[in-house]
């Protein structure tokens, strides 16, 4: 008998100083957060959600944007088993407090914790930052930072 052992990611919300023009500086804040529980399922292949509450309000298509991240993860790093997730957003859609690029963070530590693929945080920033590249989310890759580290982050793209 297998024991099916998961993991807890909590994801804080995060504030850019747009109305100030600063669009490349935000800082974490402790409420609200997004919740993730995610396990490891050999039975499949990639990310699969099992739940996603609010998937109503979800306008940006999130869901679909963290199951192509986390494939893309899941791909670079040769990661054979699945992983399942169940999404709680607490940080509303479309406030303005990042729930995307909560969600990202928390879901790529995961899959890297889970399938110890040791990548470290600035690494998972970097990884983060080339699929917004590549795909174009539109997310703020200073709210990311500021979601893996903690604190008032700036990014700069040069």
């Amino acid at each position: 008998m297998s024991i099916n052992t998961g993991i807890k990611f909590t994801s804080p919300a995060s504030v850019s100083f747009y109305s100030l023009g600063l669009k490349n500086l935000s800082v974490s804040i402790e409420h609200p957060y997004n919740e993730i529980i995610a396990r490891n399922d050999p039975s499949i292949k990639g990310i699969k959600i099992d739940s996603f509450s609010h998937s109503r309000d979800d306008e940006q298509n999130v869901i679909d944007k963290l199951i192509e991240s986390g494939n893309a993860f899941a791909e670079k790093f040769n990661i054979g088993a699945g992983t399942v997730f169940n999404i709680s957003n607490r940080i509303p859609f479309n406030s303005g407090l990042g729930n995307i690029e909560a969600s990202i963070t928390a879901l790529i530590s995961a899959i890297n914790e889970l399938h110890k693929v040791n990548q470290e945080k600035n690494q998972i920033f970097v990884f983060v930052e080339e699929i917004e590249l590549k795909l174009g989310y539109g997310i703020n890759l200073a709210s990311v930072a500021a979601n893996l580290f903690g604190g008032f982050m700036a990014y700069d793209s040069g």
